[in-house]
């Protein structure tokens, strides 16, 4: 219960509310990326890939950051490319950061996001950074959904995190046109967001 409670403070946080029960207003339209947001072609994780690639998809969600009045944007320098995957970290010398991870197939467009929870590393400021980034991450996918439903699907999906470690066999959890599911490795918890062949 105390965890659900810190979680809903570190969410108005950095959202800016102000403390009034009410759902934070951005304070401009955030440019996002336009629909369709997933195509039909397979994913090499399951689902749909993306329609569009790495920069377009830093570009909204950036835009997304400075809406909600968030300076914590993603920079240019901290990516680092290796197996087909952009991991991003802002701050190298910090291990317990959790990483943002990109995967992107050969020409081009993203297959799947990841977003790291650290378990074995835990502290509140990576888990405030990893529920920032999962939140600003579908904020500029799922357009037709309200910041409440998101933190709704982020709890969910967060609740059956801990609950179970199981690499397989979680349901994935439908958000417009993309769906969520998650798997534990190497003491970290991976929030994983790839396209639907579904939809809802």
């Amino acid at each position: 219960m105390k965890k659900i409670v810190v979680f809903f403070l570190i969410v108005a946080a950095f959202l800016g509310g102000c403390g009034n029960g009410q759902t934070p207003i951005a304070s401009e339209t955030p440019h996002l990326i336009e629909q369709p947001l997933a195509t039909s072609q397979a994913s090499q994780f399951g689902g749909c890939s993306f329609s569009e690639g790495l920069d377009r998809f830093v570009e909204c969600y950036n835009d997304c950051c400075r809406a909600y009045g968030n300076r914590n944007l993603l920079q240019e320098t901290g990516w680092n490319y290796h197996n087909d995957c952009w991991h991003y970290k802002q701050y190298e010398n910090i291990w317990t950061e959790p990483e943002l991870q990109v995967f992107v197939g050969e020409a081009g467009p993203i297959q799947e996001i990841r977003v790291a929870f650290e378990d074995h590393g835990y502290t509140e400021w990576g888990e405030a950074l990893s529920e920032e980034r999962a939140f600003f991450t579908l904020r500029c996918l799922c357009e037709d959904k309200s910041d409440d439903e998101l933190i709704r699907i982020i709890t969910e999906a967060r609740s059956e995190m801990r609950e179970t470690a199981e690499s397989e066999g979680n349901t994935p959890l439908v958000c417009g046109d993309y769906e969520l599911y998650h798997f534990f490795s190497g003491g970290v918890y991976f929030l994983c967001i790839r396209g639907s062949e579904t939809g809802t």
